[in-house]
């Protein structure tokens, strides 16, 4: 049963049925989609969004003020989400958040992605934590240049976590560009695998464009796992592409010793020691 509980005491409301929502402006709401069951809300704000099974659309952005939580369900946001307060907790379960074209990031106060969760997504993110782990996937829509950038206090992929960020599969004599992610924290671990693709063409134009990497920290906590960066590809050969880039940054301490796999033909890997004065905030 979809429930609606106001928590502003205008009482519970409960439906059996799909329906489009349109919440009450300014009321301060619980919602939850259980097993089986499909909802579409047109925005609004809301204290918590529990998806636990079933299918939430959001038509637009949605503000959420303390948590959001999809557990074997799937959540698809068309616009932005704003959660700078709430934590974002995916397992089991989908989340797809389509950005809105105004150039404002999402924000969530954490997020943690485990238990094959996954956070479909691309544009700016901003967040004081984000943790992939256990099978957990931060990804972009596939075959769409889509660049994503994570801006975070802590930002953490272990445990068999993932991230992967695809390049463009181009058609005919269209212009195609590789994927491209950045990551600007205050500290990393960095135990699991990041993946970015680059440009795939039929016919090579715009093939030789790479996928890049670029991690900015003050501190890296530790680094052993696999950063995959492939260079651009046509499907008829004529172009192979140049490998792909790695770029990485820490203002405090060295690089820990470390056992990860740089991979992809070609690729280009970069290591800067910032100067005591330069901190992420000046790059």
């Amino acid at each position: 049963m979809i429930s609606l509980r106001s928590v502003s005491s205008i009482g519970l409301v409960a439906f059996t049925f799909c329906f489009t929502w349109r919440p009450i402006v300014g009321a301060s709401i619980d919602l939850t989609v259980n097993q089986g069951e499909t909802l579409t809300i047109v925005g609004g704000e809301y204290e918590n969004v529990f998806v636990l099974g079933g299918t939430l659309l959001v038509k637009g952005g949605i503000v959420i003020n303390q948590r959001l939580r999809v557990s074997r369900g799937a959540v698809t946001i068309e616009g932005r989400l704003s959660a700078s307060e709430a934590r974002v907790d995916i397992s089991l379960g989908q989340l797809t958040v389509q950005q809105s074209d105004d150039g404002q990031p999402n924000r969530a106060k954490s997020i943690i992605i485990g238990q094959s969760g996954i956070l479909e997504t691309f544009g700016g993110w901003e967040t004081e934590s984000l943790f992939i782990f256990e099978n957990g996937n931060l990804q972009t829509p596939p075959g769409t240049s889509h660049p994503l950038s994570i801006q975070a206090e802590a930002f953490s992929v272990a445990n068999g976590g993932g991230v992967h960020v695809t390049g463009d599969w181009g058609g005919f004599s269209t212009p195609v560009k590789g994927g491209n992610f950045s990551v600007d924290a205050q500290s990393v671990r960095m135990d699991g695998g990041i993946y970015v693709s680059g440009s795939h063409s039929h016919d090579g134009v715009g093939a030789g464009d790479a996928g890049s990497v670029r991690i900015q920290s003050e501190v890296i906590d530790s680094f052993d796992g696999v950063i995959f960066a492939k260079g651009g590809s046509a499907f008829d050969g004529s172009r192979p592409g140049s490998g792909g880039a790695v770029e990485i940054r820490v203002a405090q301490g060295e690089l820990p010793a470390t056992k990860c796999v740089f991979a992809g033909r070609g690729v280009s890997v970069s290591y800067t020691h910032l100067r005591a004065h330069e901190t992420r905030h000046d790059l």
